[in-house]
């Protein structure tokens, strides 16, 4: 593992139509369509943001896949978390996810993923969030390719938040990901089971490796 303009704050449900059988389809989205387009989804459906920046928080109850294209922004506007993803297959491709609120009780972050299995981050690009991504009994979790940037200074011990905060979240794969300017580059609780299981560092790798250097960079596979 490598290792705000005023919004006005609303929640978006994605939930299911009861009764209604329908094909997935694929949705494009202009920031001002953010809402009603994101209402109506239904489960397989993928959401295509266009370039620009949409405003606002969602929360997905049903398997979808969010989909960015180049330039396409999702702004949280500073309250609580940007995406929730509370169903089991769910996917976030290429798209930025930033301004999540800082609360740290409630743990605010970029994507809270909450008792959902099968779950996949590619090429997600986070910015000025409190946690990055905040794993709650998730398993099976696969993050890949994606940049986490916090709010923690360098050599700051007083911050909050963590990068990839797995809790109660088994068999997660972490991927070729650049996570910074968090307390924690990975935080993992294991706890839950019995035994006496660890989570490891498998390689590491430091930049630029001199003798004597702080690294600038250090890369690592968790396992």
């Amino acid at each position: 593992m490598r290792t705000r303009a005023s919004v006005g704050a609303y929640v978006l449900l994605v939930s299911a139509l009861t009764g209604v059988e329908a094909s997935a389809t694929t949705r494009w989205i202009a920031p001002e369509q953010l809402a009603s387009a994101c209402s109506t989804a239904m489960a397989g459906d993928t959401l295509v943001f266009a370039r620009g920046v949409h405003r606002g928080t969602l929360v997905l109850r049903v398997p979808v896949t969010l989909r960015g294209e180049p330039g396409a922004v999702l702004d949280g506007g500073g309250r609580g978390t940007v995406v929730t993803l509370a169903a089991s297959g769910s996917v976030i491709e290429d798209l930025e996810v930033r301004g999540s609120g800082s609360d740290v009780m409630g743990a605010d972050a970029g994507v809270h993923v909450l008792a959902a299995e099968g779950v996949r981050l590619t090429r997600v690009r986070m910015r000025d969030v409190l946690y990055g991504i905040y794993a709650e009994r998730a398993t099976h979790l696969t993050l890949e390719r994606c940049r986490l940037v916090g709010r923690v200074a360098p050599l700051d011990d007083t911050g909050d938040g963590n990068g990839v905060n797995l809790w109660y979240s088994a068999d997660a794969t972490i991927r070729d990901c650049d996570v910074s300017r968090f307390v924690d580059a990975v935080n993992r609780i294991v706890t839950e089971k019995p035994g006496r299981q660890v989570g490891t560092v498998g390689r590491i790798q430091a930049f630029p490796g001199a003798t004597n250097v702080v690294p600038g960079r250090v890369e690592c596979t968790l396992e």
